[in-house]
């Protein structure tokens, strides 16, 4: 028996992840590995200490009352990325933990503790948090771009990473006269005069492939069946984290500046 308990107490203690034992209906801290200790900025003078002694940053916060439900109860509680505010070096912060909690009972059934497994996922749930934050201010700054570019005169299209086209601006339908629709992924290549296509698409695929800026002129088929000459400048776009995420082009309306060219 007390070589079975030597080796059970060495595979808590060996455990990277922290592992404890409250006991009695006094939730009285009986066991604490290291990684539990280390967890809670504590050391082992807490051992024999009650739980809400020992954490005391912890009233008012579920983990008592999750403790004393396992232990009247029976019933084991699983938690995933729930939050703790613990006081680390003198600083009260927040951590996130998997954890459970599993009653413990004696050889006669009755219950005599809970015994508490846990796995700091903090850097994970911060990490979501942040791409979660990064996310949602990019979409911010997509309504605002958005917002801008159907009252410029200037022509404004996106694409994304697969230089498939997503957007164009109130500028683009009027001058071509097609809907939206029928000018996204590469339904504009269509309208480009067909001198300049090829060396266009050419330039604008190598580009978007070495993510470099675009610039150039080339002529777009108007809704009055004639052709406008536009000189396009579509840098590459990047999100927070560096992400190449396509391209927003402006294309501004040269025709008059190259018919006075042609006119020398």
């Amino acid at each position: 028996m007390k070589l079975a308990e030597s080796i059970y107490e060495r595979i808590v203690e060996a455990s990277p992840y922290p592992v404890y034992l409250c006991s009695g209906a006094e939730m009285v801290i009986t066991v604490a590995n290291t990684a539990a200790l280390k967890a809670w900025g504590k050391n082992d003078s807490i051992i024999g200490m009650r739980f809400i002694h020992a954490l005391p940053e912890l009233d008012g916060q579920p983990f008592i009352q999750l403790l004393e439900q396992v232990y009247h109860t029976g019933e084991l509680y699983v938690a995933r990325n729930h939050r703790a505010d613990l006081v680390i070096d003198g600083q009260k912060q927040a951590y996130y933990y998997d954890f459970s909690y599993q009653a413990i009972r004696n050889d006669i059934g009755s219950i005599t503790g809970v015994l508490c497994f846990a796995n700091d996922v903090t850097g994970l749930e911060m990490a979501k948090q942040t791409a979660a934050k990064s996310q949602q201010d990019f979409q911010d700054s997509e309504i605002k771009f958005r917002t801008m570019a159907e009252t410029t005169d200037v022509l404004i299209s996106m694409s994304d990473a697969s230089s498939h086209a997503t957007y164009f601006n109130r500028a683009w339908i009027e001058l071509t006269g097609k809907k939206e629709e029928e000018l996204l992924e590469f339904g504009w290549v269509d309208l480009i005069h067909p001198e300049d296509k090829v060396n266009w698409v050419n330039n604008y695929l190598a580009a978007h492939r070495d993510k470099h800026t675009i610039k150039g002129e080339f002529r777009i088929k108007s809704k009055s069946k004639g052709y406008r000459w536009l000189l396009a400048t579509i840098p590459a776009r990047f999100d927070n984290a560096g992400n190449f995420m396509g391209y927003i082009g402006s294309c501004m309306d040269i025709t008059d500046r190259k018919q006075w060219e042609f006119s020398l």
